[in-house]
């Protein structure tokens, strides 16, 4: 629809920056879409191989603490409950 049967008009003063800042937040925008999607980070579903190692370390390291945990509940003293 056009603004007053005029058609479009020139843009004076600063308004000419409007479309030139929508044009530049769409570049950007498609950007990090793009950069979002483009290396299949959203749609991994299995480790690499180079991550089995790390995962494998961090299993190991979450089976030691669970070790130490039940030690540290075997070992503490029990305590007493005072009858009031």
């Amino acid at each position: 629809m056009w603004w007053n049967g005029q058609g479009w008009a020139y843009m004076y003063g600063g308004w000419w920056l409007m479309p030139v800042f929508g044009l530049l937040c769409m570049v950007i925008f498609l950007y990090a879409i793009s950069k979002i999607f483009g290396n299949n980070s959203c749609r991994r579903s299995s480790p690499r191989s180079n991550d089995q190692d790390s995962i494998n370390s961090l299993k190991n390291e979450i089976q030691q603490l669970r070790r130490e945990i039940q030690t540290l509940r075997n070992n503490a003293p029990k305590k007493k409950m005072d009858v009031l």
